[in-house]
């Protein structure tokens, strides 16, 4: 094996060719282990805005929710369930959200059959068209859609039994008659009349301080950690590391061993996969990186390679570029 030259008179070559995925510095930093970023953080465990949470129950099902962005701090965190629960008319003759049949029926009705999961809401002040209600569960309104996750109309589209379909917004448009509505293409509606039937799409504030179990997958939601089970104590679970993005090299350097050093940005949970070739095509280095130790060192003899990064398929790479030490 050749010596590499001494560090500081190393030259390293780096072409970056990103396959898939393109980054901004902002979006890489947005990890919900990660505090001061775009999150809502409880006690060390991370609810990330466009995550999943599992929370009450509707005509005995559990009902999935979407944090739907972080807050200014007063409230706690903003859900909005993922899908349509049910259709109803906004209101028979009144369209003011205050005075309205949807709003008496989702803080009664609705908010009492919800299960013991309804203590963990946060009752809230909601200003609409300028009048100020207090609230356990209200209508989204049009600024609200629009914001971060549902920043396009394919983002906004919502299904009752697998149909995309119209949801009401609380908004008045016409203080007489019309109600403002997400249509079934995720667009805006100003023009349907109150008594129409469309979906309803609640939202609620949790309470802050709230602890987390779970990933805020899909298919591993967020659920309200009680920390404490038929009356007896339970430990505290693991802080949840949860990546947002692939796994991505930050930068490469000579350290002062002389060795090609790789930092990540941040944690990954699993099956994170770096890989180098000689320029024959021969796999001379492989690691799975591993958890909240994101810097990997390799010693190569002077000469170019090829490193990919990938998650499952390394024929499919997430980024792959040349490093080289003449």
């Amino acid at each position: 094996m050749f010596k590499k030259k001494a560090m500081f008179s190393a030259l390293i070559i780096v072409i970056i060719l990103l396959i898939l995925f393109t980054f901004t510095p902002t979006s890489l930093f947005a990890d919900p282990a990660i505090s001061g970023t775009d999150l809502n953080l409880y006690q060390g465990n991370g609810v990330a805005s466009d995550s999943y949470v599992k929370f009450g129950k509707y005509n005995g099902s559990d009902i999935i929710w979407r944090v739907l962005r972080r807050d200014d701090g007063t409230n706690g965190v903003l859900l909005i369930s993922d899908k349509i629960l049910t259709k109803r008319a906004y209101s028979d003759t009144v369209v003011i959200w205050r005075d309205s049949n949807i709003r008496s029926w989702l803080n009664d009705d609705f908010y009492n059959n919800l299960g013991e999961d309804k203590k963990y809401i946060q009752s809230s002040t909601i200003t609409t068209n300028s009048v100020d209600t207090t609230d356990y569960v209200f209508l989204a309104d049009s600024s609200t859609t629009y914001a971060q996750p549902f920043t396009s109309d394919l983002s906004r589209i919502a299904y009752y039994n697998s149909i995309p379909t119209n949801y009401w917004l609380r908004t008045t448009t016409d203080v007489d008659t019309q109600v403002a509505y997400t249509t079934s293409t995720g667009s805006f509606g100003t023009t349907i009349n109150a008594t129409q039937v469309l979906g309803i799409r609640p939202l609620l504030y949790l309470q802050q301080s709230l602890s987390f179990s779970g990933s805020g997958s899909e298919v591993n939601p967020y659920i309200i950690y009680t920390g404490s089970e038929g009356g007896e104590a339970v430990a505290e679970p693991e802080p949840v590391w949860v990546r947002t993005m692939p796994i991505t090299c930050w930068q490469i350097f000579i350290n002062e061993d002389n060795m090609f050093e790789f930092i990540f940005w941040y944690p990954y949970k699993d099956n994170n996969w770096m890989q180098i070739f000689d320029m024959e095509g021969n796999m001379v280095y492989e690691v799975d990186v591993p958890l909240k130790d994101p810097h990997i060192i390799v010693d190569l003899p002077d000469g170019m390679y090829n490193v990919k990064t990938f998650r499952f398929d390394p024929e499919d790479p997430i980024q792959e570029f040349i490093i080289g030490e003449p």
